[in-house]
Order: C-alpha cells, then structure tokens, then sequence
C-alpha cells in the first residue's frame, strides 16, 4: 500500500481491515427480521447487495436507509467456513468501492482466510453508497483545506467560523437530519447486526481495525450472544469527551515524532538526517521538520506543481507517515518539500482529504466530522473562539502533535445530538476477544489496548506489536498469523502475547 491511506480519528485512513462471520440466523435489534440478501456482479469480479435499516431504531416500522456491501467470494468455495466483513476504522472510511482495488493486498496479506472466507465490506450509514449525506460541494473543502483549523495564524479565527457557517448551513439545506442525528458507533453496530443477518449467519467473527475496533466492542456489548471470535486490531478507547481525545492524540503524534527522528538519524540513507556534526542527532532532524513547517504557515503552504500543499495538508501527510513509518519514505518526500517540490506530500494529502481522480470530494470528511462529533462531542468547547483558547493550550503541551486539533474546530457546538448517552462497553457476556495494540503506535496509544480489555470485562488478551506504525496487521506478519488462527480457530488460546519488530 501506499503512504496516500487514511488515518484514525486526527488523520484519515484507507487502511484495510476485516471481520469473518459464522453461519446462520438471528433475530436484530429493534424489529422486524432482515430478508436474506442477494448479491448480483459489481465492479469486475466483485458481487454488491444492499441492506434495508431503520433510520431510527427506536421506531424499526419507520423510515428506511440502505446500507451498501461488497463481497469477494472466497478463494477455495470448496472449503469456505463463512464471509469476512472489512471495517477499515475512520470513521467513515467509504469501503464499498475501496476493496475492489485493495482487495488483492487484503488477499495476499491474509492468504488463508480469505482463502476459506468471503470478504464483505459496508459503507457506514451516511458515508460513500449507504445514504451518503450531502452538505458542501467541492470548493467548500478546497476552502476547508487552505484554512488554518488550528487556530493559530492571524484571521483563522473568523475564517474558520466562517467556515464552519457555511458547512453547517449547507447541512441544513442538503442533507437528511434524521440521517445526521443517527450516525453514531452504536446505530452502525445495529446495522452491522442487520447485515449478519441478511447474510445469514449466526455468530459474528469481526476483526476491526482502528476506530473498527470501538465498533466491535459495541457491537459485542449490544449483541453479545452473537459474537463467536473478534479481533481488534490498534484498539481504540473513546475519550469521555473529544477536548480529551486530542489531548491523547496530541501526546501519540509526538511519541511518532520522536521515533520518526530517532530512526532517520541512525539511518545514513535517511534524506532528513543532518550533516556533519549534526549527522546522528534525532534534534538536528527535528529541526528541519519545524523550518519546513514554519515556512508553510508563512507562506501560505509550499509549492507543488501547479498547485500548493497548505498548512492543514501539511499536517495530515505528516500525521499519515506516522501511521506508516516509512521513515525513509517520509524523510524523501519531506527533503523534496524542502527543495521546492511537495507534490508527494500533496498526492497523499488529496488522497486523506478523499479528493478524486476528477478533482470531486467524496464523504471522508463530511464522515469523520458526522460520526465523530455525534460519538464524542466536546464537554467545554462551544464555540470556536472557545477551540481557539483550547488549542492553544494543546500547542504548548504537543507542540508537535497539532495534527491532533484537526478537523475538530468545525465540531464546536455541533447542532446534531444523540438521542441518549453513548452506551458504556461492557461485553462481560460475549466470548473472549484478541485485542492487538502496538507498542509505538502514534494514533492509538499502547496503553488503549489495556484499557479496551478492562473495558470489555470478558477476560480478553493484549496481543502486543513490538514496532511502529498503526494497524500491526499492516506491519507484521507475525500479527496476521495469530490473528488468522484466532479468526479460523477462536476456541484455541492466541498461541503469542508479543510479536516482533519488522
């Protein structure tokens, strides 16, 4: 894969990710049963259905939505054990269309399972082909993309305000409200359930990465009776609130950081390392990251091509080559921007922002903000002067990690409420999960996979990556291998606690 993915929560991500499913039926939460579905050939070699849910699950005879699949039948129909369902994180990773192209990755990465499982994907309601919202066209993110969402450049404060009238405006005149205020983690467990059952399965076999995994625990507290094996891999534990979200964020970014400098100045072939005196020193790196950082918020972004990378793109392609840690990879595109070409920086940063071939914007943004801020709303920042203040303080603490304030000046005082509290996970019913967290993982901290694990209550384990770089399964094949057997196998104990550095 590529470095232009998407990552978890501040940045973005594209990253692949899958669940497996059992075999039978269920009934669903709130309602009528789900009619058994039926796929018909897509997109090449590809087969989509959609499945029918209520908008509302408190009114199940109401209002319906359709939520988009795509599955790729196993490779060996002979020995098929069930269907893999792909949750790549985000939120709001538009999947359906995605897993057509990284469906061979998947496919190699995971020769087994999907050697013996149908791989499945949705789009979650809202997002991509699943009653996609619509508030913006495309110059309104162009716009969103040359404003500095930190707050700290003189004006941002009344562009950004503007900003987020114009986005909430465009809200209210376009999209469904009833679509906007049920876009929440425990809405898309419920369909998740409605998709286990149109498909005709029994127990969920779910692995999940990133954000995937916050859904995979809910799922699990809301329908524990119809777990049978999940894993969730780079675990995520919702803050109380999103003021505590960034802050965690912020801290990981810079853990990122530190390691991005420690590696680039060991490495003679890294094209950010220092020269002479400086040639080893992780600060003399640093140092050259900040220079190019401050000249793009001074110059209004950096040249690339016909066109410039901003500030806001900045740091997102930055964010993204610490969930990669490609560090030699990182250091060359970051050494071209110094040189006066940041047209890597900029592919990757069209590709996190979901800008298309044809220059259109699909839902990744208007995604991540709809479920994000419904999930996690701000406790004590209504307003955005009031992220203003706050981000401030932020920079001070994680000067480097203010990736971590980004989009979320656009959630203060979002006007789309849940309907009830966010339901506490507890799965102490469901069977045991294998819960993955890397050790220096720079979007979801180490100690989140502890803290799932408590939360959950069922006596799962921490399957620990001993590198760097978010999604352990995209870095290790050590991970892949337990996970494949836990997935195949989910009575057996994981046969590892820890995996190696690759």
């Amino acid at each position: 894969m590529t470095r232009a993915s998407r990552g978890a929560r501040g940045a973005v991500l594209a990253i692949m990710a899958s669940a497996v499913l059992g075999a039978a039926c269920g009934s669903s939460d709130g309602g009528a049963t789900s009619k058994r579905v039926t796929f018909t050939p897509c997109e090449g070699d590809y087969e989509c259905a959609t499945v029918d849910v209520p908008v509302d699950y408190a009114d199940p005879g109401g209002a319906k939505i359709s939520i988009a699949l795509l599955r790729a039948p196993a490779k060996d129909p002979a020995a098929r054990l069930g269907a893999v369902v792909v949750n790549p994180g985000g939120p709001g990773q538009a999947f359906v269309e995605r897993l057509a192209t990284t469906y061979p990755v998947l496919s190699a990465a995971f020769s087994e399972a999907t050697t013996r499982f149908d791989v499945v994907t949705f789009d979650w309601r809202g997002i991509g082909r699943s009653a996609p919202i619509a508030c913006s066209d495309d110059a309104l993110f162009e716009r969103l993309r040359s404003t500095d969402l930190t707050l700290e450049t003189p004006g941002s404060l009344q562009a950004v305000t503007e900003l987020r009238t114009a986005l909430l405006g465009g809200c209210l005149a376009k999209a469904d409200a009833r679509v906007l205020r049920t876009m929440n983690t425990e809405n898309a467990a419920r369909d998740l359930d409605r998709i286990r059952e149109a498909l005709g399965e029994e127990k969920l076999n779910y692995l999940g990465f990133s954000y995937g995994t916050w859904l995979g625990a809910t799922y699990a507290t809301l329908f524990p009776d119809r777990v049978r094996a999940f894993a969730l891999d780079s675990a995520t534990v919702l803050a109380r609130d999103l003021e505590g979200d960034i802050a965690e964020q912020g801290a990981s970014y810079e853990l990122g950081f530190a390691r991005f400098f420690e590696a680039c100045a060991r490495d003679a072939a890294c094209a950010l390392r220092g020269t002479g005196a400086t040639s080893a020193d992780p600060a003399a790196v640093g140092q050259r990251l900040d220079t190019l950082v401050a000249k793009a918020k001074t110059e209004g972004g950096l040249a690339a091509g016909a066109r410039r990378l901003s500030l806001v793109d900045l740091h997102f392609a930055l964010a993204d080559g610490l969930r990669t840690a490609d560090w030699r990879g990182l250091a060359s595109e970051l050494a071209a921007a110094e040189a006066g070409d940041a047209t890597k920086l900029l592919v990757g940063a069209d590709a996190l922002m979901g800008r298309t071939a044809d220059a259109h914007y699909d839902t990744t943004v208007l995604g991540l903000l709809a479920i994000a801020c419904l999930d996690q709303p701000f406790s004590a920042v209504p307003t955005v002067d009031a992220f203003q203040t706050f981000a401030a303080a932020q920079r001070v603490a994680h000067p480097r990690g203010v990736a971590a304030l980004l989009p979320w000046a656009l959630c203060a005082g979002w006007p789309h409420a849940r309907s009830g509290a966010r339901v506490a996970v507890n799965a102490a019913a469901a069977p045991k999960a294998l819960v993955i967290s890397g050790r220096f993982d720079p979007i979801t901290g180490y100690a989140q996979g502890a803290e799932l694990v408590s939360q959950l209550g069922n006596g799962s384990s921490v399957l620990t990556y001993e590198g760097d770089g978010h999604a352990a399964a995209l870095h290790s094949s050590c991970v892949r291998d337990v996970v494949t057997q836990f997935l195949l196998d989910p009575s057996k104990p994981p046969t590892k606690t820890s995996c190696p550095a690759e």
